[in-house]
């Protein structure tokens, strides 16, 4: 159950594949039916990041996505990886103690600083050389810091689309963590779709989308500034500049979006391209 609707997609690849992956096709992409090019992507990400033995185990790159699942009170995803972990052989003892606390879990020094590393750049987006340096004293290779950074994005992006769509758990889900409220969907009322159904596509139908380049690109914006991300929101202005959407100044949006959208008008990029 999720906060959208759910259409039959039939024999959709990407399907097959997370129940390779996973032994069952999650609810958090069944929740995303409605966008069908956008499971195929996810998917592909998930394979390139998470499913493969590359410079960190697989159970390495799992402990930090339930590490960052527990960091962030986020009930689908600590449980869906609990169980994943359960799956790839970790003792339950041992997963409940990661949740309490990863220096109680008995793992090695250079696991515990990895996931040292995940947590400060999935919870407070910032790392320094220092922290890199670290990772690096414990062993770790240049490849194997890039694959946890990467790991760490990937279980960010997992948790805001778990809270976005409002999927609720595949299996018994754990208890919220002491010191918090339940966010999950059904702790919260109703649990019925915010979007009214519609009739079943096919795979091989159009792309869909909803929203508009500007408007994809303002959320950016303003996700990349809420984040204190520098790269991110020079990046995003230029691309809006290069683009010629008409509206405030990029600068503007990623400052005070709801200043800048009350006094809209054509930027004076767009003005000057006209």
């Amino acid at each position: 159950m999720s906060y959208l609707a759910e259409v039959e997609l039939g024999q959709f690849p990407p399907f097959a594949a997370l129940q390779d992956y996973f032994g069952y096709v999650p609810g958090l992409f069944r929740a995303q039916t409605l966008l069908p090019r956008l499971i195929d992507a996810e998917t592909g990400l998930i394979d390139a990041v998470l499913m493969s033995e590359q410079a960190l185990s697989r159970i390495q790159k799992e402990f930090i996505v339930l590490s960052l699942a527990a960091e962030l009170r986020n009930q689908y995803c600590l449980t869906e990886h609990d169980q994943l972990l359960q799956l790839l052989g970790v003792p339950e003892q041992q997963l409940d103690r990661m949740i309490a606390g990863r220096r109680q879990a008995g793992l090695s020094p250079a696991d515990t600083a990895l996931l040292d590393f995940a947590l400060k750049l999935g919870r407070h987006g910032s790392v320094s050389q220092e922290d890199m340096n670290g990772l690096l004293a414990n062993g770790f290779t240049d490849e194997s810091v890039l694959e946890a950074i990467l790991t760490t994005a990937l279980a960010r992006f997992l948790c805001t689309l778990s809270i976005g769509t409002g999927v609720t758990p595949d299996f018994e889900p754990r208890q919220p963590l002491p010191g918090e409220p339940d966010r999950s969907p059904s702790a919260e009322g109703s649990s019925e779709p915010y979007v009214g159904a519609v009739p079943p596509i096919k795979y091989h139908s159009p792309p869909l989308g909803a929203l508009t380049r500007r408007q994809k690109e303002y959320i950016f914006l303003v996700c990349s500034a809420a984040n204190l991300s520098t790269y991110c929101v020079t990046a995003h202005c230029e691309m809006v500049r290069m683009l010629g959407l008409e509206g405030p100044e990029p600068e503007q949006i990623a400052v005070d979006h709801t200043a800048a959208c009350s006094t809209s008008r054509p930027s004076s990029t767009a003005s000057r391209r006209r």
